[in-house]
C-alpha cells in the first residue's frame, strides 16, 4: 500500500471511531471541563496512529500532517520510560506550520498533553477546550492524578476501538528521532504496513 492510500485508509478508520471515542471520553472530559481528546501512538517501526473525538481536526490533520511542525514529539521520545509526563500547550505563533495555531483555528485551545514513553512506543493524550475556557488550566493541575488514571482507563477500555484503526508512516521529523534512538537494523523490518503494535 503506498503512502497516500495508507494515509487515506488511516483517516477513514479514524473517522469511523469518532463517535465511539467521544462516548468513551465524554464523561471524563466533562468532569475536568475539557471538550476534546486527541490520541496518538508512535512506535519504533516508523508508524503512528492518530484518532480524535473531533472529526474536523482529524480531517485537517491528515490533509496537512506533512506541513505541520510537530517537532515536540522528538523531545517526547527522550522521556523516562514508563513515566507519565504533562505538558501545557504554548501560545499559538500564527504560523501556518505551527500545529498549535492549527488547533487554535479549530477552537481546540488551552491544551494539556499527557505522554508516556514505553520500551518501543510513545503514547500521547491531548486534552483541549474552547478558547475562552482559560480556567481549565487550574482544573488540569488539580486533577493530574485523575488524568493519569484516565490514560490507563483509555488504554484498556479503548483497545477494542483502536484495534480497528490503521497506522500510517511517520513524518520525517519523528523518523529522524527514531533513528537516533534505535538501532537501524532493528528499525528496518519487513512488511512494515502489516505491523500492528496494539495487537501484539
Amino acid at each position: 500500500m503506498d503512502t497516500l492510500n495508507r494515509s487515506n485508509s488511516a483517516l477513514e478508520s479514524g473517522l469511523g471511531v469518532v463517535e465511539q471515542l467521544d462516548a468513551l471520553c465524554k464523561p471524563f472530559l466533562k468532569y475536568i471541563g475539557a471538550t476534546n481528546l486527541i490520541y496518538a501512538n508512535f512506535n519504533k517501526f516508523g508508524e503512528q496512529l492518530d484518532v480524535s473525538s473531533h472529526e474536523g481536526w482529524l480531517k485537517y490533520y491528515f490533509e496537512n500532517r506533512q506541513q505541520l511542525d510537530i517537532s515536540i514529539v522528538e523531545h517526547m521520545w527522550l522521556a523516562e520510560e514508563g513515566k507519565i509526563n504533562y505538558w501545557l500547550w504554548p501560545k499559538p505563533t500564527g504560523s501556518k506550520e505551527d500545529v498549535f495555531s492549527a488547533l487554535d483555528s479549530h477552537n481546540l485551545c488551552n491544551g494539556l498533553s499527557v505522554f508516556k514513553k514505553e520500551k518501543d512506543t510513545l503514547s500521547i493524550w491531548a486534552f483541549s477546550t474552547e478558547q475562552e475556557n482559560t480556567g481549565i488550566i487550574n482544573e488540569y493541575i488539580n486533577n493530574l492524578d485523575l488524568i493519569s488514571d484516565f490514560t490507563k482507563f483509555f488504554s484498556a477500555a479503548g483497545k477494542s476501538i483502536l484495534d480497528g484503526c490503521l497506522y500510517t508512516k511517520m513524518v520525517s521529523s519523528e523518523i529522524k528521532r527514531l533513528k537516533e534512538l534505535y538501532d537501524p537494523s532493528d528499525w528496518e523490518i519487513p512488511n512494515l504496513s502489516e505491523h500492528d503494535f496494539l495487537n501484539q
